[in-house]
């Protein structure tokens, strides 16, 4: 049973991993300009930690490697789910292309699944947690910002990457707005998956005591 059960696992990160890897691989297509997108760091982040997990599962276990911390399984989760939830309803929203459906709506999707039957068990989430999750997302700001200042692009082109982080185009009063908005929603998102993993987990807890108190 233990074997089987390592083995779903296994299976199960190891395809999470390679299908986020294809996903990244099928947007670069050999642009290194296209790593500044979120989407393609988030699903690189997605496929570090369950590549990660499987490294962990298959020969980390017997020698004594660190598994992939919580705190880093919350943030992947919050990370892929907001790009996926960005393309749909800010940007294109289209999925004609492969690496649209695995990027944008796949990952985000078998991701959250996963946090729903292996979030939180024996580890509780620190109440801090969602906050320093927002830590990425504002040094991307940063990082957009800087790299439009110091990259000399066209009038039109994807100089700040996203339409809606275009300062130039949008004004400084909504892009401070739209900043704001995105921090609450990393945050926000954050205390939502920590909460419906703790959920899970008492029910799991309940479920278990029940059959217990039932078999003895």
């Amino acid at each position: 049973m233990r074997i089987s059960r390592l083995l779903l696992t296994g299976s199960w990160a190891g395809l999470l991993a390679v299908l986020a890897a294809w996903g990244v691989l099928l947007r670069i297509d050999g642009n290194v300009d296209n790593f500044s997108y979120f989407t393609q760091q988030s699903n690189m982040l997605v496929a570090g930690y369950y590549f990660w997990q499987l490294g962990y599962l298959l020969i980390g276990r017997e020698r004594g490697w660190r598994a992939p911390p919580l705190w880093l399984h919350g943030a992947v989760v919050v990370y892929i789910i907001v790009t996926g939830v960005v393309y749909a309803t800010l940007l294109d929203g289209s999925y004609r292309q492969l690496q649209d459906v695995l990027s944008h709506a796949a990952i985000p999707i078998l991701v959250a699944i996963d946090w729903l039957i292996y979030g939180p068990k024996s580890t509780t989430p620190r109440w801090w947690y969602p906050l320093s999750w927002s830590v990425y997302p504002v040094l991307y700001l940063g990082f957009i910002l800087l790299r439009a200042a110091v990259i000399e692009r066209p009038p039109g082109s994807n100089r700040y990457v996203y339409p809606f982080l275009n300062l130039e185009a949008v004004g400084a009063g909504q892009f401070a707005l739209t900043v704001l908005n995105f921090i609450i929603g990393f945050v926000a998102l954050g205390y939502l998956i920590m909460g419906i993993g703790k959920g899970i987990e008492k029910v799991q807890r309940t479920c278990r005591n029940a059959r217990y108190r039932a078999t003895s």
